[in-house]
C-alpha cells in the first residue's frame, strides 16, 4: 500500500483508537462472496482495497489478531465461493434424469422401479403379471433414486457441479478447494503502545488544517533506492518532499540517535524529530543538537504538535 493510501485509510485507526470497533467480521454478498467493508462504510470507511492493506498491516503490527470464522469451498480458478449449483448425472452427467421409487411386490419378491409397474392395464407386477393392491399390503417402497433419461442409469444422490459465478468455470466437486475467511479482532494492549502515534497523528492534522499529508508508520524511498519506515512521515501534499520525519522511542541513547538520524539523512528529511518518554542524557542531547535532531519529550500530545508544527513553519 502506497503513503497516499495510508492517509485515506486512516479513518479505520480513528475507529480503533476511539473506541468504535472491536472487531471486524465478514459478511456474506450473494453476489459477490465474503467482504468486510460493509459494516464499516457506515462508520466512514469507503476503500475497500485500501482498508484491507491496512488491516493486513495491523496485523503484522499486532494491533489485530486474525481468527478463523469459517471455511467454505472455493472456485479452483479464480477463488471465488459464489456458485451456481447444478445436479446432474454421476454416470453421464447429464442434466435429463427423474426422480423414481424402487418397489418390491411381496407376493413374488420382484423389486423395480415403479414405472415398471405402469401398465395401460393398471399397476401389475413386471414378473407374475399379477395387480398390486396397494403400498403396506401387498408391496413395499424399498428407496427413493433417481434414473437418467440420456444413459439410462439409476442412482441415489445426483452429483453436483458449481459453476463459478465470478468466473464462469464450473468445477466438479473433487475440484473445489476450501478457503479460510478470517475475522479480525482488536488487540487492546498492542492499541495502547500505538495510542501516542496515532493521536499526534490526529492532532498534526488537525492543528493544520490538512495542510500537510501526515502518514503513520510509512515506508520513505532514499536516493540510493533503500526504504526507510518512520513511525510518522509529514510530506508537502504538492510536492510529495518528505517535510519531517518522526520516531518515538522509550528511551534515548546514542546509538538509537545514530540510528533515526541515519535513516532521515538516507531520506533527505527536512526535520527529524524524536518523541521519547524518558530523561535524555546530557551527552546524548548535545550530539542530537549537533546532529539538527530535535529532542521533544512526551508529555502532552498537544504540545508535541505544537513544537512539530512550529519547526515546519520555521522552515518555510
Amino acid at each position: 500500500m502506497d503513503d497516499s493510501s495510508r492517509s485515506k485509510a486512516l479513518t479505520l485507526l480513528d475507529l480503533i483508537l476511539r473506541g468504535l470497533i472491536d472487531q471486524i467480521l465478514p459478511s456474506y454478498d450473494p453476489r459477490s462472496g465474503y467482504e468486510y467493508c460493509s459494516s464499516l462504510e457506515e462508520l466512514g470507511v469507503t476503500s475497500c482495497d485500501e482498508t484491507m492493506g491496512l488491516i493486513r498491516e495491523l496485523v503484522g503490527r499486532g494491533v489485530l489478531r486474525r481468527e478463523l470464522h469459517d471455511r467454505v469451498a472455493s472456485c479452483s480458478k479464480c477463488g471465488s465461493e459464489v456458485f451456481l449449483v447444478r445436479a446432474r448425472c454421476p454416470y453421464c452427467g447429464s442434466l435429463r434424469f427423474y426422480r423414481s421409487v424402487v418397489i418390491e411386490h411381496l407376493t413374488c419378491g420382484y423389486v423395480g422401479l415403479e414405472a415398471e409397474f405402469l401398465t395401460p392395464q393398471g399397476i401389475l407386477c413386471p414378473k407374475c403379471r399379477r395387480g398390486l393392491r396397494g403400498l403396506g399390503v401387498d408391496s413395499i417402497r424399498v428407496a427413493d433414486v433417481y434414473r437418467c433419461e440420456e444413459c439410462g442409469e439409476v442412482f441415489s444422490v445426483p452429483s453436483a457441479t458449481h459453476e463459478c459465478l465470478k468466473c464462469g468455470y464450473e468445477n466438479r466437486e473433487v475440484e473445489l478447494k476450501p478457503k479460510d475467511i478470517y475475522r479480525y479482532v482488536l488487540v487492546p494492549e498492542s492499541v495502547r503502545r500505538e495510542e501516542p502515534i496515532l493521536r499526534l497523528c490526529d492532532a498534526i492534522r488537525s492543528k493544520s488544517a490538512g495542510r500537510y499529508d501526515i502518514l503513520p508508520h510509512a515506508k520513505v524511498r532514499g536516493a540510493s533506492g533503500v526504504e526507510f519506515e518512520f513511525d510518522i512521515v509529514v510530506r508537502d501534499p504538492l510536492s510529495g518532499s518528505t517535510l519531517a520525519v518522526i520516531d518515538f522511542v522509550e528511551s534515548l541513547d546514542e546509538e538509537r540517535l545514530l540510528a533515526s538520524f541515519a535513516k532521515a539523512r538516507g531520506v533527505s528529511a527536512g526535520e527529524v524529530i524524536i518523541v521519547h518518554r524518558g530523561e535524555v542524557d546530557g551527552a546524548v542531547s548535545s550530539a542530537a543538537s549537533g546532529l539538527g535532531v530535535r529532542l521533544l519529550r512526551l508529555g502532552s500530545i498537544e504540545q508535541v504538535a505544537e513544537d512539530t508544527l512550529r519547526y515546519l513553519r520555521g522552515r518555510e
